[in-house]
């Protein structure tokens, strides 16, 4: 019986326009340095998405980002 091989032939992804950065984070609390917020997260700024963008918005967007990038036709994909 013959088996179906799945592949990995492209990859791409999507960043939300929005922007949290430690500098926000200092504002909100004030207790936290910028320096002292970066030692323990590690990261100086993050992407946020928007209060009516959610997971499957982000990961339409990065399906067609792949699609154009690697001028691939959406009908060819059996399974995601």
């Amino acid at each position: 019986m013959p088996v179906d091989i799945a592949t990995i032939s492209a990859v791409a992804y999507y960043f939300p326009s929005g922007e949290l950065t430690n500098e926000h984070l200092n504002v909100e609390f004030p207790e936290w340095s910028v320096e002292k917020i970066m030692a323990k997260v590690g990261v100086s700024n993050r992407r946020i998405a928007a209060q009516d963008e959610f997971a499957s918005d982000l990961a339409v967007k990065a399906a067609q980002k792949l699609f154009a990038d690697n001028n691939v036709d959406p009908v060819i994909i059996d399974y995601l």
